[in-house]
């Protein structure tokens, strides 16, 4: 339909050659981006059917000599096109291609007109920065893209998308279609599961040298950490804000691996998620479009809502004739989610995303690398918005060494978030009754005096906040930490 405007049963021989030869190189075979190539693609995929006598030499040569011919499209390239072709694909599957193409309907989405082109620079401003970096590292920068879905944490709504820097070029939706390993991104998901758990800001993981069982017998595997330097003994909120992995291999073996999958597929992640230790450090494919919205559950208070692009469809007499089926389901306590929040506040004022700092509101979020450079992630959010940003090459090649998620993807997050709150006033975090803010050090999570300096103020559920020495012991507290389950590995 995107090539042919026909049914795949109604393509003809070259048709069926020119798409069975996309898959090598979509972008580059693609005749909407390069006629010519695709034309030589297109008669190589012949040729070889010749060869095995799939088609006769009569057929190859009537094949060969027909022009490729596009079907004419209605230009969606003015507003939101990777937008309006998910929401056209989703209506294709609920209505017949009677009622949706030739009975006049009028259908209402989500998307904030505002938003949606701020997001777009973004991604654009994003992206051709470094390609001017690739391209100063004498890479190639051909397959180079990126991607950013916005969702309104209260409703789920798709507020902007932008699947590609240009659609005309490739429709391939990167923020809904891209399965890509998510990197450190996906830590958050093991530390909130600890946090459900009874786990603190200030409950400690020793980060040093550490090697579990490996996947054959007699073999073993030692997560690094991206700096290969170690801390010792340091808190909870320490260790994601600087994204230790050893730590968070260390946690995820703790709570059992299997508990982290779970709490994954709760928080709206139905991509295959193996359960190995390696899943804590984002070794898993996923989409944009599911890590966005698991990260949307912290800022909405342990709520999770599927997110959507269609509000209603109605017919020419105004009746609404479809709604799609929303959510929504508590997946996390209100206040593991606030204390979510709460560290996921300190990647920015204390880790790995402090370029973001001059955001002129109320943000946090993760950033997300992963081995050999080949994707970048930001997954962040404010009070009101849930924000995943992705940059990579679209063969999965590496980008040039240093291309983490802080350089690479952060920025697309943190211009469109700085035009948002030019737009609209920035909403206030959440916090529930009964939690307290306590100063502690920044690096152990101990209580601290007001003199005592590298105090930073982190958040509990009240009674298991850690206390002065000398002050009255509080139930519950970090002390009591979740035992590491009895021959936990990689395999759990």
């Amino acid at each position: 339909r995107t090539y042919f405007g026909k049914n795949v049963w109604d393509l003809d021989l070259p048709e069926c050659a020119l798409i069975a030869g996309l898959p090598k190189r979509p972008t580059a075979y693609s005749p909407l981006a390069d006629k010519e190539a695709a034309t030589k693609r297109r008669d190589t995929v012949l040729s070889q059917m010749l060869a095995v006598r799939d088609i006769t030499h009569k057929q190859y040569e009537a094949a060969v000599r027909l022009p490729i011919e596009l079907a004419r499209r209605s230009d969606t390239g003015g507003i939101a096109p990777y937008f309006v072709e998910e929401v056209r694909k989703e209506l294709e599957d609920a209505l017949s291609d009677q009622q949706l193409y030739r009975s006049g309907l009028t259908v209402i989405t989500t998307l904030d007109t505002k938003l949606q082109p701020l997001a777009e620079q973004a991604v654009k401003k994003g992206v051709e920065a470094l390609a001017e970096r690739v391209s100063a590292a004498q890479k190639p920068v051909g397959s180079l893209n990126g991607s950013l879905l916005c969702l309104d944490v209260a409703t789920g709504e798709v507020r902007a998308m932008v699947g590609g820097t240009d659609f005309k070029k490739s429709f391939f939706n990167r923020a809904v279609m891209a399965h890509r390993q998510p990197g450190s991104s996906f830590k958050p998901i093991v530390y909130g599961c600890a946090i459900e758990k009874g786990l603190t800001e200030s409950s400690r993981l020793l980060d040093a040298p550490v090697s579990y069982p490996g996947g054959k017998p007699g073999s073993t595997w030692a997560p690094q950490n991206y700096t290969e330097e170690f801390e010792g003994e340091i808190s909870l909120r320490r260790a994601l804000a600087i994204s230790q992995n050893i730590p968070a291999v260390r946690l995820a073996n703790q709570v059992r691996i299997s508990s982290v999958v779970q709490f994954a597929h709760r928080l709206g992640i139905e991509s295959n998620l193996p359960p190995y230790l390696s899943l804590a450090l984002g070794s898993s494919e996923l989409t944009l479009w599911e890590l966005t919205s698991a990260y949307s559950v912290f800022p909405n208070g342990g709520v999770w809502i599927s997110p959507h692009m269609i509000r209603e469809v109605k017919d020419k007499a105004d009746r609404v004739i479809f709604r799609p089926t929303v959510e929504r389901r508590v997946v996390m306590s209100e206040e593991g989610a606030a204390i979510m929040v709460d560290m996921l506040r300190a990647v920015v004022t204390e880790g790995t995303a402090r370029s973001a700092s001059n955001v002129p509101g109320p943000i946090a979020g993760k950033t997300g690398t992963t081995s050999d450079y080949k994707d970048a992630w930001f997954l962040g959010f404010s009070p009101d918005l849930a924000v995943g940003a992705w940059v990579g090459n679209d063969n999965a090649t590496a980008m040039p060494k240093g291309e983490t998620g802080g350089r690479a993807a952060l920025p697309l997050f943190a211009d469109f978030m700085t035009s948002v709150f030019k737009e609209q006033s920035p909403g206030h975090w959440r916090v529930p009754a009964g939690m307290v803010r306590v100063r502690v050090s920044a690096v152990s999570g101990r209580a601290l005096a007001e003199n005592e300096p590298g105090g930073v103020y982190a958040l509990y559920r009240k009674g298991t906040e850690p206390r002065l020495p000398g002050a009255a012991a509080a139930p519950n507290s970090e002390e009591g930490k979740v035992p590491p389950a009895p021959g936990a590995g990689v395999g759990d």
